[in-house]
């Protein structure tokens, strides 16, 4: 199952560091180990709790990123990820989102400058991704755990004529490739 976010507005939402290595080297003391630690899930956390976390884990990511992405980007993606990682619409056999495709999509957005997505999400396996869509056309891409890039592209040519295509190519080439694939649907 493929689930996206389109935000509605934009929600402030707390970004916590993960100190581990401090953690690990006894820098901090409990009390800061509590605040500062994202821990892992485990089986005994309910639905809510493990989403949470796994939020917590992407806004880390996403917060790495910050200074590269256009101002209220880092807002709308904390929006979406709120909606998105939501209990009562989670799918119960669905992975929890995998934190290094998303640090995938966040690298790969820095890198080719491309910030401008319609629609964030996740599959059902965890991996994220991201969507535009226009009234030329649709482009889709899966950002894997390796570091390869699942996409389709469907561009509607005239009235009954269409093309549509798909691939993976590794996020070196994808750099260059989406944006021939954006410019299609543009």
């Amino acid at each position: 199952m493929y689930r996206f976010a389109k935000a509605a507005g934009e929600s402030d939402l707390l970004i916590e560091s993960n100190n581990l290595g401090a953690i690990a080297s006894g820098q901090l003391d409990s009390s800061a180990q509590r605040r500062n630690a994202v821990t892992h899930s485990t089986r005994s956390d309910s639905l809510v709790e493990r989403l949470y976390k796994s939020r917590l884990q992407l806004q880390t990511v996403t917060a790495e990123y910050a200074m590269y992405l256009p101002e209220g980007l880092q807002h709308k993606i904390a929006s979406e990820l709120l909606f998105l990682l939501d209990a009562e619409s989670w799918m119960p056999d669905d992975d929890l989102p995998v934190t290094v495709s998303f640090r995938n999509l966040m690298m790969w957005s820095v890198i080719s400058d491309q910030h401008a997505w319609d629609s964030l999400g996740f599959d059902s396996d965890g991996c994220a991704m991201a969507a535009w869509v226009s009234q030329h056309g649709t482009f889709t891409a899966k950002f894997r755990v390796d570091p390869f890039v699942q996409w389709s592209l469907h561009v509607q040519k005239a009235a009954d004529i269409s093309e549509t295509s798909a691939g993976v190519t590794s996020m070196k080439m994808f750099v260059t490739s989406a944006e021939e694939h954006l410019e299609k649907i543009a």
